[in-house]
């Protein structure tokens, strides 16, 4: 798992990284912070948010089924409750299918 500020850091140490844009560490990690709960806050309004070269999150809602208790085996209602898609961008696929070793490509 990757957290923002490994993010952060691993940014920072990259050619043209943080000096490129004259910001701190501690300034960069606000931005992503700030910049992921504006993507949470308009997902929480039902809007789609289309992240240039990265892809698409949609949000909506999963529907009410009837469930099952695992431990008892009793049905139980499971009601609707929101979910998000992602959907990868071209250009990321691409970048993903680039980085696997040779032997897992299909």
């Amino acid at each position: 798992d990757r957290t923002v500020e490994y993010l952060v850091e691993q940014r920072s140490h990259e050619p043209g990284g943080l000096e490129l844009l004259d910001i701190p560490y501690s300034q960069a990690k606000t931005h992503v912070k700030l910049t992921i709960a504006l993507i949470g806050k308009n997902l929480a309004q039902h809007k789609k948010v289309r992240l240039e070269d990265f892809g698409i999150l949609t949000p909506g809602m999963r529907s009410g089924r009837t469930g099952r208790n695992p431990r008892t085996g009793e049905k139980v209602w499971v009601g609707k409750r929101p979910k998000c898609q992602f959907r990868p961008s071209k250009d990321l696929l691409k970048a993903i299918d680039n980085h696997q070793p040779e032997e897992e490509k299909i």
